[in-house]
């Protein structure tokens, strides 16, 4: 059975959240299929009016990312990241949360 997880929440741009997350099989990254649904959810602790829920590029691959346009995180803040994933519509979602800081993207070199 595949698992998802959260991988690190970083701010691009002083305004783009982007969510890393993987799914995992068996210690491996592994694909959920054509048909895979991965929602998440991004809250403030200081602040749970502050939610963002950015879609995910492509959920069918793993590591993945979702990422918002403009939302009102900054580096620092510390949230709540929660998603639900399955790998078709209908199917009964595994659910996972886990807390972080908001980091700075890191500068290419």
């Amino acid at each position: 059975m595949a698992l998802n997880n959260f991988l690190r929440v970083e701010l691009v741009n002083a305004q783009t959240l982007v969510v890393h997350g993987e799914t995992i099989d068996d210690g491996v990254p592994a694909n959920l299929g054509p048909q895979a649904q991965i929602f998440v959810a991004v809250i403030s602790q200081a602040d749970p009016d502050n939610r963002a829920s950015p879609p995910v590029d492509d959920p069918s691959v793993s590591p993945w990312t979702a990422r918002t346009d403009v939302h009102h995180f900054n580096a620092g803040d510390e949230v709540f990241a929660v998603g639900s994933a399955a790998a078709q519509p209908g199917d009964t979602p595994f659910l996972w949360a886990d807390d972080f800081t908001v980091e700075p993207a890191a500068t290419a070199k």
